[in-house]
């Protein structure tokens, strides 16, 4: 059995065909609920079963039956009933006809297969002249899935089965003018609120196209039934007969783009990590004169420039060491960037403190932390001080999206569109409204302030939620709603990030003591360039002797203005420039100024990058290497050829014994990484991605949300197959039949049937335990799964209503994967920051965009320089000559212009002439 709707491309895919076969595609977004109750009524009406009174009572029955446990709230729900029922009302004007009669769903033959065609009603005249309806609430489209331009009415596979349809109602030995009719109740590009056109309907007989205003797209043919009442092969027939043998075929593989089971037949399997064997007991390193002045740095505040790879965090550890022949493990904290770096330099501390002649025992009791990690410790301990019923967790953005929805709900803000919030894949106002909270906390505005929220959030992707005709009143709203929400999260003993350094200056101005119980005396901040303006005012405050007598407190201050790339998170670099200023006292600066990773060619290059920002610590870098190599510059007019070519390198590099493990490939974007990894697939090169993933990207993360939905609905026999895919990790229809996939997926409904009449706490723990057959290989799933059981413990109502905020709102989350993998690295050059790799692909597209400040092109600059100073051995620097602009006005790639000028590379006449052209 076929179905009409599935008579297009996507439709005959085999691999579709066999995911169709278990269970119907029944989740359907709010949208799709309201369209169908608005496509009812129409018809009920339109087909005399309901008057116009009548109808308008199914309709508002209907939508707070169906829909209004959909929208975002009260207020929301009855703007969208008002907006329906005006739109149904003009629908009803804009197609007068009243002579429509009811249709029933049948299987009609169509070239010896059964297909199902479900009419919306049918028109009959004089019993030769029928026309068969389906009627859409929504603006027309026929175009086939799966296709990239929009398949012609007269070619329609659709329209065809609705022919055939109402050539099954003829009578025996009758022939007639059968027409399939699909009406559109919206204009193209129409809106509810829209003037709608006043619409035309009219017969052209044997046209095989017709479309009227846009709206009404038909195909007529006279077609008959013989005395047997056999359906007679028409002109339809011949002209639909090859496309439709071709269609029941069934392709080997569909176009998988728009396809709502791309993901699921496309699976990808979890990559085991590499279990690496620890090299032999090195002996100890001696450091450099520049390092031995860092390592013995005990008292006042020193500035340390370090270049890349001069081996700062070696210098750290060993200043670490050091201050512990004299203090206290507990007197010293050590401040890194995020956890990953304070974990690496937690390890790396170890590591040297066991090669020592004597080594330290509470090593491990040293402080090492971020800067959240320690404020959120320091609030931790104060938390009855600033009125918190008990100690205050770190809320996650998903769950805050909630709180801020729930806000919303009770406080409805004029002037905002208010988005559905059961389809995730809309941006949501809750989205926005979390955004907006942030930079409120981030910048701490005031009431006053609503014109800064207002410039930053028209630079926002959702900015379009905000009506601009409503003026200034929606920010003043939020600003409103943002003491709201911030009371909520108060009572709940929850903080966000943004939060952390308000409570700690809290807490500080109540007790100015209150660091020194803790008795911190030393403070090293690793990666100082990245630091913003709160966090620099509460080191001071850390910094500050309470008493007269009080210790003195020293400060060693690590990083490079050169790699300072965090601009957009608040980072302010002229802070390590200017830091003598910034701290009010005299600060000694030392320097690391001999890279001992790079080659002295790509040491070169990185300078003279660097060379054009306009401030920066006067340093001169050497490289402590030997070697002649030199950078390679290429440049391309388009993105396809230049993965080709970088294909071909790392082929020829595997050839001269480079491994991929020696190699990175690093760009500013991940849509620039997902092209370069879909070449490396092709041509067998293996790769994986290192940096930050989404969360619910992850083929076994849809799982657990699908097994979730299974749970809470066990006739969703879609979510259980989903599960199911993964459980058997991809090879589901590789070991069983359709059909015996089928009785699985019926064995495992029972049994979620089973499972969810069990009390909380069981329910919540079977859940769990069904996750983890899940691959276990997976690390970001691992992860995500440990995450849970704190909410499973709770029972199942706190574990469902987290999983439903992670579906909903927690789109962007993201995990960065610590352990190491076979294959090439893809990776930002934000997120490789600190790492190394003997062979470097630096790709520069999308670098150099359009409308960049000054401190835009310095940043990047820096970025670039950043990306180039990874490389060890060899580098590679690509890009697309053109930028942006179109053939009239090209504006060329200026950073890759640049790196060719920097190598004494130009562009032949050949590359001018094309570069011109395009």
């Amino acid at each position: 059995m076929y179905y009409w709707n599935d008579l297009d491309n996507q439709g005959s895919c085999k691999e579709y065909r066999k995911r169709k076969m278990v269970g119907a595609f029944d989740t359907r977004s709010t949208g799709a609920v309201i369209h169908g109750i608005v496509e009812e009524a129409f018809v009920k009406y339109k087909t005399g079963q309901l008057t116009e009174t009548e109808m308008e009572a199914f309709f508002k029955k209907e939508m707070e039956e169906k829909a209004a446990s959909l929208i975002f709230c009260a207020e929301t729900f009855a703007q969208k009933y008002e907006n329906e029922i005006g739109a149904l009302k003009r629908y009803l004007k804009d197609f007068p006809e009243q002579d429509m009669l009811p249709a029933e769903a049948k299987s009609i033959d169509i070239f010896g297969q059964m297909v199902k065609v479900n009419p919306t009603a049918i028109r009959i005249k004089n019993k030769s002249d029928i026309e068969v309806i389906k009627v859409f609430d929504r603006e027309p489209d026929i175009s086939e899935r799966g296709r990239s331009i929009d398949t012609k009415a007269a070619s329609s596979k659709k329209l065809f089965a609705f022919l055939k349809y109402g050539q099954d109602l003829l009578e025996s030995g009758k022939n007639g003018i059968i027409t399939a009719t699909f009406i559109y109740l919206r204009g193209k590009d129409e809106k509810n609120d829209d003037k709608f056109i006043k619409m035309r309907r009219s017969y052209d007989g044997g046209l095989p196209l017709k479309i009227h205003d846009k709206k009404i797209v038909s195909m007529t043919y006279l077609m008959s039934k013989n005395a047997e009442g056999e359906c007679v092969p028409s002109e339809a027939d011949e002209a639909f007969r090859e496309s439709f043998e071709e269609w029941f075929s069934g392709s080997e593989k569909g176009s998988c783009e728009k396809c709502p089971e791309n993901k699921s037949c496309n699976y990808k399997k979890a990559t085991a990590p590499t279990v690496l064997k620890f090299p032999a007991k090195r002996a100890r390193i001696a450091p450099t004169e520049e390092q031995k002045k860092v390592i013995r740095t005990t008292s006042g505040i020193t500035r340390v420039v370090a270049a890349a790879g001069s081996g700062k965090t070696f210098s750290i550890v060993r200043n670490v060491l050091h201050l512990l022949e004299k203090d206290r493990a507990q007197s010293i904290v050590v401040v890194a960037y995020n956890r990953d770096a304070a974990e690496e330099i937690k390890k790396r501390l170890i590591r040297e403190n066991n090669r020592m002649r004597k080594p330290r025992r509470d090593v491990e009791k040293v402080n090492v932390n971020t800067f959240d990690g320690l404020f959120f410790n320091v609030i931790r301990t104060g938390y009855k001080d600033l009125g918190f019923t008990e100690k205050p967790e770190i809320i996650e953005k998903n769950d805050a999206a909630a709180v801020a929805g729930e806000v919303a709900a009770e406080h409805p803000i004029s002037g905002m569109n208010y988005r559905i919030f059961s389809d995730p894949k809309l941006p949501s106002v809750t989205k926005t409204l979390v955004d907006a909270f942030d930079i409120i906390k981030r910048n701490d505005l005031s009431m006053d302030d609503f014109g800064i929220l207002r410039d930053t959030l028209k630079s926002h992707k959702n900015a379009y939620i905000i009506d601009e005709e409503a003026g200034d009143e929606p920010y003043k709203e939020i600003m409103r709603l943002y003491s709201l929400y911030n009371d909520k999260l108060f009572e709940m003993n929850r903080l966000e990030y943004a939060d952390l350094p308000k409570y700690v200056t809290k807490l500080w101005t109540m007790y100015p003591n209150c660091f020194d119980i803790y008795g911190f005396k030393h403070f090293i901040v690793d990666e100082s360039q990245d630091i913003d303006r709160r966090e620099l005012e509460i080191l001071k405050l850390m910094l500050t002797p309470t008493t007269k007598k009080g210790k003195k407190k020293s400060l060693l201050v690590v990083g490079d203005d050169r790699q300072s790339i965090y601009r957009f998170k608040g980072a302010d670099p002229t802070i390590l420039l200017n830091l003598e200023k910034e701290m009010g006292s005299k600060v000694k600066t030392l320097t690391l100024s001999q890279n001992m990773r790079s080659q002295p060619g790509i040491v070169k290059i990185g300078d003279r990058t660097i060379a054009r920002n306009s401030e920066q610590v006067e340093m001169k870098i050497i490289s402590s290497r030997q070697g002649d190599f030199l950078p390679i510059v290429q440049g391309f007019h388009d993105k396809e050829s230049q993965y080709e070519y970088i294909a071909d390198q790392i082929i020829a590099l595997q050839k001269e014994g480079y491994a991929l493990s020696d190699m990175a490939f690093l760009a500013i974007k991940r849509s620039i990484l997902d092209g370069m990894e879909a070449v490396l697939a092709q041509k067998g090169i293996l790769s994986n991605r290192m940096y930050p993933e989404k969360i619910n990207d992850n083929p076994r993360v849809r799982a657990a949300f699908s097994l979730w939905r299974a749970f809470e609905n066990p006739d969703n026999k879609r979510s259980i197959r989903l599960f199911l895919e993964a459980k058997y990790d991809g090879e589901l229809y590789e070991k069983a039949s359709p059909e015996a996939v089928a009785v699985l997926v019926d064995k495992y409904q029972k049994k979620y049937r089973m499972l969810r009449k069990l009390p909380s706490k069981r329910k919540a723990g079977a859940f769990m335990g069904e996750l983890k057959r899940l691959n276990t290989k997976d690390e970001l799933y691992k992860d995500f799964v440990s995450r849970l059981f704190d909410y499973s413990s709770k029972g199942w109502d706190i574990l469902s209503s987290h999983l439903e905020n992670l579906v909903l709102y927690g789109g962007e989350d993201t995990y960065r994967k610590k352990k190491n993998y076979d294959g090439l690295v893809l990776n930002t050059v934000f997120s490789f920051k600190g790492l190394e790799k003997p062979i470097i692909f630096l790709c520069l597209d999308d670098f150099d965009q359009k409308g960049m400040s000054p401190a835009d092109l310095e940043e990047r600059n820096r970025l670039k320089y950043v990306g180039i100073t990874r490389a060890k051995d060899i580098l590679y620097v690509t890009g697309k000559y053109i930028a942006y602009g179109d053939k009239k006005s090209p504006h060329i790639n200026a950073f890759l212009s640049d790196a060719y000028e920097d190598l004494g590379k130009t562009w032949d006449a050949d590359v001018e002439r094309n570069v011109s052209e395009a």
